[in-house]
């Protein structure tokens, strides 16, 4: 009797596996999908506008010098 609930209890434990498998391969599959989306709406989409500039970063206090904690 013990090596038929043994037997039963393998199944068990292989079944949910399986589950498991379906799930991350579910999820995966979803992921690729989402990818492959994005990646036709950046290469379809039109940009409306594009910009650059310069720039300087001007403080408004006096300059302090800063130093990491863990050095290095």
């Amino acid at each position: 009797m013990a090596a038929i609930g043994g037997d039963f209890g393998a199944w068990v434990n292989g079944s949910e596996q399986g589950l498991q498998l379906k799930k991350k391969k579910r999820f995966v599959r979803l992921v690729f999908v989402f990818f492959i989306i994005l990646v036709g709406w950046a290469y379809w989409a039109l940009l409306d506008e594009v910009s650059n500039g310069t720039g300087k970063v001007v403080p408004t206090s006096q300059e302090q010098v800063i130093q990491s904690l863990e050095g290095g």
